[in-house]
């Protein structure tokens, strides 16, 4: 979870640090200026995950940084993927905006299915590992001679 006055204020500074208004962040972000205005106050404690991305987008930023997991607004190169789920947060680390695109896709993909296709896409996903495992194993094996001197 995090802390809404951190967030609150660090929206506020970094939109401020960009000099523009809450108008300005609103057209950047694509969040309503009221909501931002909500937000710079401390008044909004449950923000989707899509609205911490757009902001943090908008403002040059990390999602970590408004959220008070690191004092670095540019971050170390690795970003975080946030994605809500049932009122809880899934993190994965990720190097690239790609893998985090990726990730986001599988996250939101993942929500949208029935309990039971979850379970099946799991069991899907497990197979696939374990076939890809197999592979790996035959390729380091030493070839078979059939037939040779031994």
């Amino acid at each position: 979870m995090y802390d809404s006055k951190v967030l609150a204020s660090r929206v506020l500074l970094s939109r401020r640090d960009l000099d523009w208004d809450q108008k300005q962040l609103s057209e950047q972000s694509g969040v309503s200026r009221p909501y931002i205005s909500q937000i710079e106050r401390a008044r909004k404690t449950n923000i989707s995950v899509d609205v911490l991305f757009a902001l943090a987008d908008a403002l040059g930023v990390t999602v970590q940084y408004l959220m008070g997991l690191t004092d670095d607004p540019l971050g170390e190169g690795s970003e975080r993927v946030l994605r809500e789920q049932s009122g809880d947060y899934v993190v994965f680390e990720v190097e690239s905006g790609e893998e985090r695109r990726v990730m986001q896709q599988l996250v939101d993909e993942y929500s949208a299915l029935s309990p039971r296709s979850q379970r099946l896409a799991i069991e899907y996903l497990r197979m696939m590992r374990q076939v890809e495992e197999e592979e790996r194993e035959r390729e380091q094996r030493p070839p078979r001679i059939i037939g040779g001197e031994e």
